[in-house]
């Protein structure tokens, strides 16, 4: 059983006195306490941080002060200076009609900065440079007109030089070639696949012996890789050419039964395991076979149903 230890007159007399200027942090380190047990005598005692002490009606110099500084700098540069809080600053500023001015005034020189440097640097890092916000520095290089972006075209050396790497580069590598995104090459490629100025790879010889020798055999990630091609291209010409391929022969009546006994009882991974098959095939088969258990019952490694809903 923990013991409970009481507050005592001095530590309470310690909180009311440092607690309002040095907050929760110091009052538990020097008393040995934690914060949730400050924290909750706090409410006991109804104590409150003030941070600024300063209550008393605005003076003539405060409000001369306040009218000066506070459209450019805000409520926080005000509060600080004259020792009150924001909120206390921005209700006087609305008693007095002064309001708070959206954009700073930029100088000839921080213009011209920022004309020169937007499109090389990033504009949190002019921000920093130039003392203020990435909205602020957003906000003026729209009213600049830096922000209209041109389309770059495509002249016909970078269209020649995509239709002879087009399946043999990846979108990336062509767009670092040519000094252009990953996303604009895609785009490109699909506008010139419907004009039909690209032609899709054809499936070689060697490609099909080496995909009928090892489909089934191997996943079919490393033979997307070995081929370089997709998996979805593997998986299409698997299916298309299913009669000639000999690594993923048809399923026997014995095979077909294993599955039907096993398949609520073991997982698709252990069921390819003991038929020496492939986890996407052990799935198609089953779809075929009608066999639809359900996702709890069974011990799926994703819960992923049969029926293509997750």
């Amino acid at each position: 059983m923990r013991k409970i230890r009481f507050w005592t007159e001095e530590e309470n007399l310690f909180l009311k006195k440092y607690y309002s200027t040095k907050g929760c942090k110091y009052v538990a380190n020097e008393l040995g306490r934690t914060l949730s047990a400050v924290y909750s005598q706090v409410q006991k005692l109804r104590q409150k941080r003030t941070e600024y002490h300063h209550y008393g009606p605005y003076s003539p110099q405060e409000i001369i002060f306040l009218k000066k500084y506070y459209p450019l700098n805000g409520s926080r540069y005000v509060a600080e200076k004259l020792g009150r809080s924001p909120s206390s600053i921005k209700y006087k500023a609305k008693r007095l009609r002064v309001e708070r001015k959206s954009l700073l005034m930029w100088s000839k020189d921080e213009i011209e900065y920022l004309k020169k440097w937007y499109n090389k640097k990033r504009p949190s890092k002019i921000a920093n440079y130039l003392k203020r916000t990435t909205p602020a520095i957003v906000a003026r290089a729209r009213m600049l007109g830096l922000l209209v972006r041109e389309t770059r075209k495509w002249n016909n050396e970078e269209e020649l030089f995509l239709i002879k790497n087009f399946r043999k580069m990846t979108y990336k590598q062509i767009g670092k070639h040519l000094n252009r995104t990953e996303s604009s090459v895609g785009h490109k490629a699909k506008a010139m696949l419907t004009m039909r100025k690209l032609k899709t790879r054809k499936w070689e010889p060697k490609e099909k012996r080496l995909l009928s020798r090892l489909y089934g055999k191997i996943s079919v990630a490393e033979l997307a890789s070995r081929l370089n091609r997709t998996t979805d291209s593997i998986l299409h010409h698997a299916r298309f050419q299913k009669k000639t391929i000999k690594g993923a022969p048809a399923y026997t009546e014995e095979e077909k039964e294993f599955i039907r006994k096993n398949y609520l009882q073991m997982t698709n991974t252990q069921i390819a395991k003991e038929l020496k098959r492939t986890k996407y095939g052990i799935l198609i088969k089953a779809r075929k076979l009608g066999l639809t258990g359900d996702p709890f019952k069974r011990k799926l490694p994703h819960r992923v149903r049969i029926d293509g809903k997750s």
